[in-house]
């Protein structure tokens, strides 16, 4: 098939970065992707994917790039997308849609459920 035999000059680097978050309550992985990951980590997947040189430079913590150490134990509003898999609902995942900024948010007194809303 020519399709796969294309060579590709740029590739697009993206993100799939999944993190560990949490709450007094309960605790889940998230999966972000581009855009999102992008927003919560000031930078881009080419930044991170470059060496030393970029200017982002490696922490102590765990051999990770700054950009992912800077955000160990932030606070973040995000709005999710779930997903239930297989036939009795076992098992579900997260992925993140985007990060909330600069919202105010509450919990609907009826539903018990998070709304978010621009200040």
């Amino acid at each position: 098939c020519q399709a796969y035999e294309k060579v590709v000059d740029y590739p697009v680097l993206r993100f799939p970065l999944e993190i560990y978050v949490s709450d007094k309550t309960t605790s889940t992985v998230v999966v972000m992707f581009d855009e999102p990951a992008k927003e919560l980590l000031k930078c881009s997947a080419d930044s991170l994917a470059a060496d030393d040189e970029s200017g982002f430079g490696y922490t102590n913590h765990a051999g990770l790039p700054l950009a992912l150490a800077n955000i160990i134990g932030t606070t973040h509003t995000l709005e999710m997308k779930s997903h239930t898999y297989y036939e009795h609902g076992t098992f579900e995942s997260f992925s993140c849609r985007r990060i909330a900024l600069e919202e105010v948010v509450e919990v609907d007194s009826e539903s018990r459920n998070m709304n978010t809303s621009a200040e």
